[in-house]
Protein backbone atom coordinates (compact mmCIF):
# COMPACT_ATOMS: atom_id res chain seq x y z
CA UNK A 1 0.00 0.00 0.00
CA UNK A 2 3.00 2.38 0.86
CA UNK A 3 4.34 2.37 -2.88
CA UNK A 4 1.29 2.45 -4.32
CA UNK A 5 0.53 5.93 -2.45
CA UNK A 6 3.92 7.47 -3.25
CA UNK A 7 3.11 6.81 -7.09
CA UNK A 8 2.86 9.77 -9.57
CA UNK A 9 -1.23 10.82 -9.27
CA UNK A 10 -1.71 9.27 -12.90
CA UNK A 11 0.65 6.43 -13.26
CA UNK A 12 -0.86 3.00 -13.30
CA UNK A 13 -0.18 0.30 -11.06
CA UNK A 14 0.63 -3.55 -11.88
CA UNK A 15 -0.48 -5.87 -8.55
CA UNK A 16 0.80 -9.39 -9.10
CA UNK A 17 -0.91 -11.43 -6.38
CA UNK A 18 -3.55 -13.88 -5.58
CA UNK A 19 -6.85 -13.06 -6.21
CA UNK A 20 -7.95 -13.67 -2.46
CA UNK A 21 -5.24 -11.74 -0.83
CA UNK A 22 -6.78 -9.44 1.80
CA UNK A 23 -4.45 -6.33 0.53
CA UNK A 24 -5.14 -7.03 -2.98
CA UNK A 25 -9.40 -7.25 -2.53
CA UNK A 26 -9.24 -4.01 -0.44
CA UNK A 27 -7.02 -1.76 -2.86
CA UNK A 28 -9.05 -3.70 -5.57
CA UNK A 29 -12.41 -2.49 -3.79
CA UNK A 30 -10.67 0.42 -2.87
CA UNK A 31 -11.73 -0.15 1.07
CA UNK A 32 -8.97 -0.21 3.30
CA UNK A 33 -11.65 0.03 6.35
CA UNK A 34 -12.23 -3.51 5.37
CA UNK A 35 -8.81 -4.58 5.17
CA UNK A 36 -8.08 -3.12 9.03
CA UNK A 37 -11.58 -4.96 9.87
CA UNK A 38 -9.92 -8.32 8.94
CA UNK A 39 -6.82 -7.09 10.03
CA UNK A 40 -8.13 -6.43 14.00
CA UNK A 41 -10.41 -9.83 13.88
CA UNK A 42 -7.45 -12.07 12.41
CA UNK A 43 -5.15 -10.39 15.49
CA UNK A 44 -8.21 -10.78 17.87
CA UNK A 45 -8.44 -14.61 16.66
CA UNK A 46 -4.34 -14.85 17.49
CA UNK A 47 -4.57 -12.93 20.33
CA UNK A 48 -2.05 -9.84 19.54
CA UNK A 49 -2.10 -6.58 20.07
CA UNK A 50 -3.95 -4.52 20.00
CA UNK A 51 -7.02 -7.15 20.94
CA UNK A 52 -4.98 -8.31 23.60
CA UNK A 53 -2.33 -7.00 26.03
CA UNK A 54 0.88 -8.72 25.44
CA UNK A 55 3.96 -8.75 28.16
CA UNK A 56 6.88 -10.00 27.59
CA UNK A 57 9.07 -11.66 30.78
CA UNK A 58 12.84 -12.04 30.00
CA UNK A 59 15.41 -13.21 33.23
CA UNK A 60 17.14 -16.16 34.20
CA UNK A 61 15.03 -19.60 33.70
CA UNK A 62 14.07 -19.82 37.52
CA UNK A 63 13.15 -16.19 37.77
CA UNK A 64 10.85 -16.29 34.65
CA UNK A 65 9.51 -19.87 36.08
CA UNK A 66 8.73 -18.46 39.38
CA UNK A 67 6.78 -15.48 38.07
CA UNK A 68 4.57 -18.12 35.95
CA UNK A 69 3.91 -20.57 38.32
CA UNK A 70 2.21 -17.35 40.16
CA UNK A 71 0.27 -16.07 36.75
CA UNK A 72 -3.68 -18.00 35.93
CA UNK A 73 -3.54 -16.50 32.47
CA UNK A 74 -3.01 -17.07 29.12
CA UNK A 75 1.51 -17.59 28.79
CA UNK A 76 3.38 -18.41 25.19
CA UNK A 77 6.66 -19.99 26.68
CA UNK A 78 8.81 -20.19 28.36
CA UNK A 79 11.41 -20.30 25.86
CA UNK A 80 15.01 -20.78 26.77
CA UNK A 81 17.84 -18.22 25.68
CA UNK A 82 21.55 -18.02 25.63
CA UNK A 83 20.36 -15.35 28.43
CA UNK A 84 17.87 -17.85 30.64
CA UNK A 85 13.71 -17.60 29.10
CA UNK A 86 11.45 -15.44 27.61
CA UNK A 87 7.75 -15.98 27.99
CA UNK A 88 4.89 -13.65 26.96
CA UNK A 89 1.85 -13.46 28.98
CA UNK A 90 -1.39 -12.37 27.13
CA UNK A 91 -4.67 -11.37 28.18
CA UNK A 92 -7.44 -9.36 26.52
CA UNK A 93 -7.54 -5.74 26.39
CA UNK A 94 -11.11 -5.19 27.68
CA UNK A 95 -9.97 -7.64 31.01
CA UNK A 96 -6.38 -6.86 31.18
CA UNK A 97 -6.22 -4.66 34.31
CA UNK A 98 -4.96 -8.49 36.26
CA UNK A 99 -2.72 -8.55 33.90
CA UNK A 100 -1.00 -5.17 34.38
CA UNK A 101 -1.41 -5.64 38.53
CA UNK A 102 0.34 -8.92 38.39
CA UNK A 103 2.86 -7.48 36.25
CA UNK A 104 3.40 -4.04 37.85
CA UNK A 105 2.80 -5.29 41.59
CA UNK A 106 3.57 -8.77 41.62
CA UNK A 107 7.17 -8.85 41.89
CA UNK A 108 9.62 -6.69 43.72
CA UNK A 109 12.52 -4.25 42.56
CA UNK A 110 14.88 -6.54 43.39
CA UNK A 111 13.60 -9.40 41.11
CA UNK A 112 16.21 -9.95 37.85
CA UNK A 113 13.38 -10.92 35.29
CA UNK A 114 12.92 -7.74 32.49
CA UNK A 115 9.86 -7.11 32.23
CA UNK A 116 8.90 -5.59 28.39
CA UNK A 117 5.43 -3.89 26.13
CA UNK A 118 5.48 -3.83 22.62
CA UNK A 119 3.53 -1.55 21.23
CA UNK A 120 2.11 -1.74 17.59
CA UNK A 121 3.03 1.50 15.50
CA UNK A 122 0.55 2.30 13.13
CA UNK A 123 2.91 1.43 10.16
CA UNK A 124 2.86 -2.16 11.69
CA UNK A 125 6.33 -2.17 13.35
CA UNK A 126 6.83 -2.05 17.49
CA UNK A 127 8.17 0.05 19.59
CA UNK A 128 9.66 -0.49 22.88
CA UNK A 129 7.64 1.06 26.03
CA UNK A 130 9.22 2.00 29.24
CA UNK A 131 9.99 -1.11 31.14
Amino acid sequence: LAAIAVTAPDASTLLVAAQDVAVVQALVRNDLAALAEAERADREQAHMPPAYRCVRLRGPRSAVAEWLQQFSGEVLGPLETGGGADALLLAPHATSSRLLRFVILGRPESDPTRRRRDRPLSNGTLREAAP
